[in-house]
């Protein structure tokens, strides 16, 4: 999910990339495993174009709807 969530922010999906990296984040989180080193670098890049692209007050809503 973390590959499509970059796919998304690099075409300018900031809304879609969002919840993708909440989705990954809870997934993540529910079977107990850490972002893979691989995939650390393309997750810090589309994080960064959410936040620049949304407010932290938008794009924090979108990554819980993500994860749920």
């Amino acid at each position: 999910m973390d590959g499509l969530a970059s796919v998304a922010a690099l075409a300018g999906d900031a809304e879609r990339a969002a919840r993708l990296l909440g989705a990954a984040e809870r997934l993540r989180e529910a079977v107990g495993t850490p972002v893979l080193p691989l995939h650390q670098s393309d997750r810090g890049r589309s994080t960064a174009v959410v936040r620049t692209v949304l407010s932290e007050e938008s794009s924090a809503p979108r990554a819980v709807q993500g994860a749920s």
